[in-house]
């Protein structure tokens, strides 16, 4: 059986685990920056999603944790490298759009006045699509994420 198989069968044993009334499960694999790791997107829609989602997406986070533990386990003989990052009805791609609006208004406004900003914390994925797009965007800019643990802040200062 092939990865992509395996967390799709994953994902729906989980749903069904989490007695979430399932919906439908796509894995797509996308293109990765780096060749040796295959990133996988597995786009979840159910008509429970506010509960697979949770408060700030806390519960999408641990379904995710847990979807990449039990893949983990399950090709754990294998030398495959891989990412899973999951999504519910959209709601990571919409969470992203809108932090990284809020990282282009405060990078114009570092453009005005010089001054540094700092955005909220944010996870490892939300603040690599923040890097990313301020990089593009203001290459007279750069971003600096500050703080330990899961969750750091992003500053946005000239260089």
């Amino acid at each position: 059986m092939d990865l992509e198989q395996i967390i799709k069968e994953t994902a729906l044993d989980l749903l069904a685990w989490l007695a979430v009334e399932e919906g439908s499960i796509h894995v797509i694999l996308e293109n990765s920056l780096n060749d040796d790791v295959q990133q996988y997107r597995v786009e979840v829609s159910a008509s429970d999603a506010s509960l697979l989602i949770g408060k700030n997406g806390d519960t999408l986070a641990a379904y995710q944790h847990l979807l990449r533990l039990i893949v983990g386990r399950k090709i754990e003989d294998s030398d495959q490298k891989y990412q899973i990052r999951v999504d519910v009805d959209g709601y990571r791609a919409r969470k992203i759009e809108q932090t990284v609006e809020v990282a282009l208004r405060r990078a114009a406004r570092v453009m005005e006045t010089g001054a540094t900003e700092q955005l909220s914390a944010m996870d490892a994925f939300m603040r690599r699509a923040v890097h990313v797009r301020i990089a593009a965007d203001f290459p007279e800019l750069t971003t600096e994420s500050i703080g330990s643990g899961r969750y750091k802040v992003l500053t946005i200062k000239k260089k």
